[in-house]
């Protein structure tokens, strides 16, 4: 069931840990995995906020994504 207590902690705990992990992320990283991630901004329109050029969007999304698998990596 949805509202099965240890259900919802498990729940907090991973929210928690992800929300751990992207405040250990470079500051640029951290912009772009947020914009792309959680807001599901188009790579184009996070260039443009940030004044970057595309490919350099793309590849902080996927240094991103790749250092939150290692933050993250034992602890879910």
């Amino acid at each position: 069931p949805r509202d099965n207590p240890v259900q919802r902690y498990k729940n907090k705990r991973i929210r928690e840990e992800i929300y751990a992990a992207v405040a250990k992320l470079p500051n640029v990283q951290k912009t772009v995995f947020t914009l792309r991630a959680l807001e599901e901004m188009p790579y184009q329109d996070i260039s443009e906020i940030l004044k970057k050029p595309l490919s350099t969007v793309k590849v902080n999304y996927h240094l991103a994504v790749k250092n939150m698998k290692n933050y993250l990596k034992g602890k879910l």
